[in-house]
């Protein structure tokens, strides 16, 4: 489990090293379902593998997010985990 001391540390990054046109953009999860949509997926659909799917690609784009901001190598695809 994370405490607040080593999620400070993961998250910690330099503003000043990022670059000015950081390409944010190909991180971005969106080809399925948003978040306005997750109750009527839940509800009307019953479909929570969808939702799981969702959430799941938001939880990786964070971490992208984090590891491009920190100027480090993305994660690759092999190296995803789904459990």
């Amino acid at each position: 489990m994370l405490d607040k001391l080593n999620l400070e540390h993961i998250l910690f990054l330099d503003i000043e090293t990022v670059p000015e046109h950081a390409d944010l953009e190909d991180l971005s999860p969106r080809d399925d379902i948003d978040g306005s949509q997750v109750r009527d997926v839940f509800y009307k659909e019953k479909d929570l593998d969808r939702i799981v799917t969702y959430c799941e690609k938001d939880v990786i784009a964070v971490a992208q997010l984090i590891l491009k901001l920190r100027q480090e190598e993305l994660l690759e695809d092999h190296e995803l985990i789904s459990v």
